[in-house]
């Protein structure tokens, strides 16, 4: 549970000391310290030494609403680097904005040139804001490519985040546009992902995949036969663990090529584990799809037509896994197939409670007869290894 304490007025050597037994008294209090600086006119350095001195003593503070005159002030004396900060939120209306790419939490629209802004859909929180913009933080300090929002807004009653992309444009849109660059963008966009697989969080900072899939462990027992769900959550249990960094959802609408340089963006998934999980993302949407019913949805997340899908995947396979062999991508694409079924399974979390038994009987059932349960010995031996078996 949260506590807020509301900064007010001017904050200098007259008060500081009142301010500081205040804030002493809220670290008191369990859980995060939320300070609300939307009505905060000025601090002076006795004021930034008590927020120091909070700091020392409570590990869970946010400063909250910070306008641009008190973020300068912050800024210049390091609480920036101290504390999560987060800035006023610009009221902003939706001017007919070209869209950039489209996520599972939200849309990416370029306001112009060199500006984009991710809208979350209706009903996110601001703590998730927040969190993907503290993975794109960590990530970047990680050495991933990508970009931290640098201002939160509101587009109606949607929370929003800001950022700088020079000249940019999907991936996807990039395939659509240049085809005669097609090899080249997928050569860069296969070493970038064979990248980001390469570092590891050595700090463990990032959640494990794994671990965020079982916790649908309980909707899967709802909604699965006994047999079936001791199954796949056997499988799950049992799968390799790595500290390795994944996207967790790394197609080409989540890839924006900046000033020539291509970064990630959507960064609320990042997580560790096994490579091939974040290539069950990428399989997912340019060939799974079209098994389910998924293509429009697919084409529109991937940002190119569903009908570019079967070369782009070749193209990636032949890349990432270093393979020319026709047979051998068949083969690649099969076990694709295979765990991509079960991978499905824990993607339930993102549809309410009340719905999973219908998933489950309807898509679920179907998984389990055709893929899953016919394949158990092969898929078990992928997720126990954390690679195909090629």
């Amino acid at each position: 549970m949260a506590t807020v304490y509301k900064l007010k007025g001017e904050i200098d050597s007259f008060n500081a000391k009142e301010f500081e037994e205040d804030l002493l008294k809220c670290n008191r209090e369990k859980g995060e310290l939320i300070l609300d600086a939307s009505e905060l006119s000025y601090m002076s350095s006795s004021g930034i030494r008590a927020l120091v001195k909070l700091s020392r003593l409570q590990k869970e503070v946010r400063i909250d609403n910070v306008n641009d005159a008190m973020f300068s002030i912050f800024y210049s004396s390091g609480l920036t680097e101290i504390f999560k900060i987060n800035r006023e939120m610009l009221k902003m209306t939706n001017d007919n904005w070209d869209v950039a790419g489209v996520g599972a939490s939200g849309t990416v629209y370029k306001i112009n040139n060199d500006t984009a802004i991710k809208v979350y859909k209706e009903g996110i929180k601001f703590e998730y804001v927040n969190q993907e913009r503290e993975l794109a933080r960590q990530a970047f300090i990680c050495g991933v490519p990508t970009i931290i929002p640098n201002r939160n807004a509101m587009v109606g009653n949607q929370y929003a985040t800001i950022f700088e992309l020079v000249n940019s444009i999907t991936l996807g849109e990039a395939f659509m546009d240049n085809p005669d660059r097609f090899d080249e963008l997928m050569d860069d966009y296969v070493r970038m992902i064979k990248e980001l697989h390469s570092i590891e969080d050595k700090k463990e900072y990032f959640p494990n995949l794994q671990d965020l899939w079982l916790q649908s462990e309980h909707m899967i027992r709802e909604g699965l036969d006994a047999d079936d769900a001791d199954l796949v959550v056997d499988i799950y249990k049992n799968s390799k663990r790595s500290r390795n960094l994944l996207h967790g959802d790394i197609h080409p609408g989540n890839v924006m090529i900046s000033d020539g340089e291509m970064v990630l963006v959507d960064m609320a998934s990042m997580s560790t584990g096994p490579d091939i999980l974040d290539v069950i993302t990428i399989f997912r949407l340019s060939m799974y799809g079209k098994d389910v019913g998924l293509l429009d949805a697919a084409e529109k997340s991937m940002g190119f037509k569903k009908e570019l899908f079967e070369r782009f995947w070749k193209e990636f396979t032949k890349r990432y896994y270093k393979v020319e062999d026709e047979e051998v991508i068949q083969e690649i694409t099969r076990q694709m197939y295979c765990i991509t079924a079960l991978d499905l399974m824990f993607s339930i979390n993102t549809i309410p409670p009340e719905n999973a038994r219908n998933y489950y009987k309807i898509a679920g059932g179907k998984a389990m007869d055709k893929v899953i349960r016919p394949n158990k010995d092969l898929i078990r031996k992928i997720f126990e290894e954390g690679k195909l078996q090629l």
